[in-house]
């Protein structure tokens, strides 16, 4: 069998591996302005998606002209399902009440997934790659942290068209921030998507803790992060980064054995019975919620809508309602006023259909599924596991939100690491380690 071994990246320094890097450190830094908004939640860099898209399309076209695509690279499980559940999703577009805006948005999926894997595949055979990406997401994390944490301490809280925002003045320029019920945001408009960020970048520092001469300084830049994330009150980022905090820590610091497979049977089911309590128990979880800020138990109207893309699911089972069109199709028509389904498995339900689901669920799990059933744990190395730990957290996340948007910091992320897992899978786990 042909495996990326046997291809031409044999030098992380040669002319191919130095174009890709490019590229990908490119698409990164665009996809972090991306994320700036001003207190409207509108782009602070006009056209910024346009130019990302379109920066993707040319490292992706001039990569297949300059150095031409494998064999093995089309032969991948992941380009596979990725671009068959793309095409499903297709199908599902055609179909659609509104089919242009969905197949537009289909067509961005295609191209921003095979663009990044193209770029990226044969890149990843060794760690630096990946760990050059991670830290610019911490660099982000970390100047949009400051700016939320300065502004929210030294800054003066007031109302600016109905809007509430924290504004600071320093050398004649105003600096804001746009609060939501007390909670953080920083540049990026909402403290959700700010959550999200964080999350990457808080299972990055511990990564770099482990696997970096600088352990205190990354240690130092986790709490700022931990502090960052209570600020924004973002209840799924919270339970997300435990989660995938505990599992990289209890892989990746403690010893693979029976005892340690017990404790974590045992951790596993603290959070079940917790889970379980916490439900039929809501003073306890408005006591927890007000340790962050957040002063009530319910879920900001996301019940609401989960009842209506759940009845949707019951009546196109198959094909559902077009890809990525549920805000404006389902919520928007039923006049619930929230930005997206805030549950990304059951926007995926009903956009493309139960099998749209088991493709997209195929995807997401065929990494962590590898893992378990694999008895030499020992054959992951660091970077193996910080990856898989972060899809843990993303897909415990994406329970309470959805961002499935291709042009999105958290998304790009998402996927470099899946493509990350499945190329070194199927090279035997030998690649990533450097």
């Amino acid at each position: 069998m042909t495996t990326y071994k046997n291809i031409s990246y044999k030098d992380k320094n040669t002319a191919e591996t130095t174009f890709l890097h490019i590229g990908l450190v490119s698409i990164f830094l665009l996809a972090a302005l991306a994320s700036i908004k001003n207190i409207y939640r509108e782009d602070a860099v006009p056209y910024i998606d346009y130019l990302l898209l379109s920066f993707i399309v040319l490292f992706t076209t001039l990569k297949i002209i300059l150095y031409g695509i494998k064999t093995v690279e089309i032969k991948s499980k992941f380009f596979i399902l990725a671009n068959t559940f793309g095409l499903y999703a297709l199908i599902t577009a055609i179909l659609s009440e509104n089919p242009l805006l969905s197949a537009l948005r289909n067509a961005q999926y295609l191209i921003t997934i095979n663009g990044l894997y193209f770029l990226s595949a044969g890149l990843f055979l060794k760690k630096e790659k990946m760990e050059s990406i991670g830290k610019i997401i911490i660099y982000f994390c970390l100047i949009s942290s400051a700016y939320g944490i300065i502004i929210h301490i030294f800054g003066d809280k007031t109302n600016l068209n109905g809007i509430t925002i924290e504004k600071i003045n320093l050398w004649g320029v105003e600096f804001t921030q746009r609060l939501y019920s007390g909670r953080i945001s920083s540049f990026l408009g909402n403290p959700n998507p700010f959550g999200a960020r964080l999350l990457i970048g808080s299972l990055l520092c511990l990564y770099f803790i482990k696997n970096n001469h600088r352990k205190f300084t990354y240690a130092f830049i986790l709490l700022i992060f931990l502090y960052t994330v209570i600020l924004s009150g973002s209840r799924a980022t919270m339970v997300s980064l435990l989660a995938g905090s505990f599992f990289y820590i209890s892989y990746s610091y403690i010893k693979n054995n029976i005892f340690s497979t017990l404790f974590r049977y045992y951790c596993f089911m603290v959070a079940v019975l917790g889970a379980i309590l916490l439900t039929y128990n809501y003073e306890l979880i408005e006591q927890i919620f007000s340790f962050v800020g957040r002063t009530n138990n319910s879920l900001s109207g996301r019940e609401i809508a989960w009842n209506v893309l759940f009845d949707q699911i019951k009546q196109t089972p198959l094909f559902g309602i077009g890809y990525r069109v549920s805000t404006e199709e389902i919520l928007q028509k039923n006049n619930i006023l929230i930005s997206n389904s805030h549950n990304l498995y059951l926007a995926i339900a009903s956009e493309v259909g139960l099998v749209g689901l088991i493709l997209f669920a195929i995807i997401l799990l065929y990494p962590i599924f590898h893992f378990f059933k694999t008895k030499d744990k020992s054959k992951f190395s660091n970077i193996h596991l910080i990856c898989l730990s972060f899809l843990v957290s993303y897909l415990i996340n994406q329970f309470f939100e959805d961002m499935f948007t291709p042009l999105n910091l958290f998304f790009l992320w998402s996927l470099l690491s899946l493509i990350f897992l499945y190329v070194n899978i199927e090279n035997g786990l030998k690649y990533g380690k450097g």
